[in-house]
């Protein structure tokens, strides 16, 4: 059996190298929607919630199960992966919204307009219990154990925004991508001991 250490915990290195990728692919997205190359800089957008997702699931569940960034905390793991269900549900309403505001879900009905609140809820409360989780757990050391809580709580901001009609730009979104890369870059450089 390979020993998981610090060096090999995938939780670190694909939860926060899948982070850092997808806030990279976001951040080229925005620009290119901004500039008005919309259809690639959708695309982008798209596999980058994605990318966010499935590093969601690194982080919960690490490379055996048991050790990811929350250890074997089982309330943790699911808060994180209904934060990662909330990411693919922003993906797939991304990629609907790139195909045509008619095309069929799997279920063969148009995707009620109100997915991507749920999307947001799921990502936000999930998030916060998720960091919680994180925070308390001690897996995660210095920088890393609260680094979370930054781009869950901005995210609950640009939803409140959202919502109030204030803003209707896409800078919270870029700025969120940035946490979001910010977040993964101290998980890569985490050093927290699992053997403990």
């Amino acid at each position: 059996m390979v020993e998981v250490t610090a060096r090999s915990a995938n939780w670190r290195l694909f939860g926060g190298g899948g982070y850092l990728v997808a806030a990279i692919l976001w951040i080229v997205g925005i620009v290119l929607g901004a500039a008005g190359v919309a259809a690639v800089g959708g695309w982008l957008v798209a596999i980058a919630y994605l990318l966010v997702a499935i590093g969601h699931l690194f982080v919960a569940f690490g490379q055996t199960g048991s050790n990811g960034a929350v250890g074997k905390l089982g309330w943790g793991k699911a808060a994180l992966v209904a934060a990662a269900v909330g990411w693919a549900l922003h993906a797939v309403s991304s990629v609907i919204s790139l195909v045509g505001s008619g095309a069929p879900s799997l279920v063969g009905t148009a995707i009620p307009s109100w997915l991507p609140w749920v999307a947001f809820a799921l990502v936000v409360v999930g998030g916060l219990l998720g960091a919680v989780a994180i925070n308390g757990r001690g897996v995660a050391k210095g920088f890393a154990k609260w680094v979370y809580f930054v781009p869950v709580v901005w995210a609950a901001i640009a939803l409140v925004l959202s919502v109030l009609g204030i803003v209707t730009h896409w800078w919270p979104f870029l700025v969120l991508a940035i946490l979001v890369g910010l977040t993964g870059l101290a998980y890569l450089f985490n050093r927290a001991d699992l053997k403990k």
